[in-house]
Parts: structure tokens; sequence; C-alpha cells
């Protein structure tokens, strides 16, 4: 993500993870059962691997800001482009509920933006909070294998999930998600 992006929302922003983020990032991969699902790395590798991610073309890495404390509450990413589709997650986010549904709706707003056609994350069948919130979001779910679900989000979905947001939360067409 050789690029810096910073994409506005009601009451978070997505912004481009710099080293600086490191440590931030590193404790909320590593808060509680945030953990439990994710690979587990040394603080070192943490940051070694970030710093190669920074670099990466069509891999974008987003800290997940809110916009009143400032602070850091998660991450989320856009990245393994194929041909109009990309696999999104690296989400995590700490006691936030409202910016983790934001952070999700900002971040396919940007995908689709690119002209994505289709989306799809993983998710760990163990994982069942996260299960039950992208059941609830009204993908297509798919089990790949006995370890992990599929989740798949085509163009046509995200306009209805888009409609269905901005009525559930007041938004006009103006209006920034």
């Amino acid at each position: 993500m050789a690029q810096n992006i910073t994409i506005h929302g009601k009451h978070i922003t997505l912004q481009s993870a710099t080293i600086r983020d490191s440590k931030r990032i590193f404790h909320i991969r590593n808060h509680g059962e945030n953990s439990a699902y994710l690979h587990k790395s040394s603080e070192e590798v943490h940051n070694l691997w970030l710093e190669d991610q920074i670099e990466q073309d069509q891999d974008y890495y987003f800290c997940i800001v809110n916009n009143k404390s400032k602070e850091i509450v998660g991450t989320i990413g856009l990245y393994n482009f194929g041909f109009k589709n990309a696999e999104w997650g690296r989400w995590v986010v700490i006691d936030d509920p409202l910016a983790a549904l934001e952070s999700i709706v900002l971040l396919f707003e940007f995908a689709f933006n690119l002209k994505i056609r289709e989306l799809f994350c993983r998710v760990s069948v163990e994982n069942i909070h996260t299960l039950r919130l992208h059941d609830g979001l009204d993908y297509t779910r798919v089990l790949a294998n006995p370890d992990e679900t599929l989740y798949f989000l085509d163009i046509e979905q995200w306009k209805d999930f888009e409609k269905a947001y901005r009525q559930r939360f007041r938004l006009d067409q103006n209006e920034h998600l």
C-alpha cells in the first residue's frame, strides 16, 4: 500500500497503517480473545511484516480510528486481488461495535469504488461471534474446508446492503457512510 489513504466515516476514519502504528496494532491483535483466531507472532516479526506490507501494491491495510478519541480501535484490510475480486480481512476491533460495522461499510465502499465486483473473506469455523456477524450481513456463505468458512459479497448484494445501512442510520445519498 505504497500510498497514504484516509477514508472518513461518521464515527470512524480508516487511515493507512504506518510503522508508527505498529505497537498499537500489535497490542490490538494480541488483546484478549482477539488473538484466539489470528496468526501468532512476536512484536519483532509483526514489525517486519508491517514494514513489508506497507510497500505492497494492491494491499491495503488500515487502522480504524475513533473520530472522537482519535485512538486506533482496530484494523481492517483489502488484499489478494484477482480478476474483479479481492479478499478482505485482517479485521480486528476492540470494544467498539459501531466501529466494527462502520469499518466494514467503509472498506466495502472503497473496494467497490475500485471496480471490484466481488469481495470474500475467510473466517475460522471456531470463531462463532464473527460467523454470526457475517451471517447477519446476508453474504453468501460457503464451507471451504473443515476449518474455514468463506463469505462472498457481490456488487448487487453490496447495493442492497448499502441501501439498508443508509436507511437504518438515516443517511441520505449525499452523506458519506
